[in-house]
């Protein structure tokens, strides 16, 4: 599983693919759009911090 994150990781966008609780909050259903389509992990902050990762389920089946 660790390898599978990490090979996402080298194309991450940060732009797009780190993302604040609030910003989940507020924009749910775009994010878990963006996670499907691109098939990358989603990194969640709080506070500047990454507390968790969103990844989509036939990503963490592999």
């Amino acid at each position: 599983m660790i390898h599978h994150i990490s090979h996402h990781i080298s194309t991450l966008s940060p732009s797009e693919d780190i993302r604040s609780v609030t910003d989940l909050k507020r924009h749910t259903w775009e994010i878990l759009d963006h996670i499907h389509t691109t098939g990358r992990p989603v990194f969640l902050t709080v506070n500047g911090r990454a507390v968790s990762v969103l990844l989509d389920v036939k990503e963490y089946e592999k």
